[in-house]
Parts: structure tokens; sequence; C-alpha cells
């Protein structure tokens, strides 16, 4: 059920048995997030600081805003309750989310330490023109969620 949450559209990040069920959906509303509005290259955000504020909408209960950052291919995918079944799901099975610590980008892979209530651990954040292309998790932390 949480291999959703694998979901990796980049060559790179892509394992073998990813569990991919497109859901068809209507387009959520338009949202014009700060993670959107950015007018000149020095006002661009980086793609760390696009996971940050996607992992920042998803504690917020702010669905919209964070599948708005999401690659095309990756909101084919993921619908807005979809993302809250997924978020839920994390949480049952790592407790509640306590916010991330650091976050390390290279290249198009952005590293963001994420704190639960019952484990830290890396949230892998795949990018492809500038838009989140997949999300993973370390096999180990995949291992205690449960699939």
């Amino acid at each position: 059920m949480t291999k959703f949450f694998r979901l990796t559209l980049s060559a790179v990040a892509l394992t073998a048995g990813l569990f991919v069920s497109v859901a068809t959906q209507a387009k959520p509303p338009e949202t014009h997030s700060p993670l959107e509005m950015a007018q000149t290259p020095e006002d661009r955000l980086t793609n760390e600081k696009i996971a940050e504020g996607f992992l920042e909408a998803m504690e917020a209960e702010q669905y919209n805003i964070a599948w708005a950052n999401l690659h095309p291919n990756l909101q084919q995918a993921w619908n807005l309750q979809r993302m809250q079944e997924i978020w839920a799901d994390v949480e049952a099975s790592l407790g509640e989310y306590q916010g991330y610590q650091r976050s390390r980008e290279a290249e198009n892979v952005v590293a963001v330490t994420v704190e639960f209530e019952n484990i830290t651990d890396d949230l892998i954040f795949v990018f492809e023109n500038n838009k989140i292309a997949g999300i993973d998790f370390p096999q180990e932390t995949w291992d205690m969620i449960g699939d």
C-alpha cells in the first residue's frame, strides 16, 4: 500500500518490484504556492527548498500545494486523496512527523533527514525539471512501514 510513496520516475532511482497504480482523476484547482512563484533566476527555488516545502505542505495537510510540485507523471499517479492516505500510512507506521533536520542536494537528488516519532531517516527526492519525480525511503525504513 505504501509503495505508492516509492514511485520514482527517474531511471536512476527506479527499483525492481515497484508497484504503480495510475489513478484517473480531475486535476485539482490551480494553486500558486510560494514554491511555484519564483519569477527571476535569482528567485528560483532550489530543489532542496522545494523538497523541504513539500514536507511542510504535507505536514500542514496542504496536499494541493505538495501535489503542485510533483512531476506531471507523478501527478497522474497520485490524486490528493491518495497523497493523504500515503502520509497517514507513513505516520501510522513511523509515528507522528516531527519535522526535518537538514537537507543535502547533489545534482537532481535531495536527501532530507526527516524525524518521525519512532525513527529519524533520510527521505530521498529525485527531481526532473525542478519537479519532484520520485520519493523514497531507504529499504530499512520500508521494512518498518511494511508493504
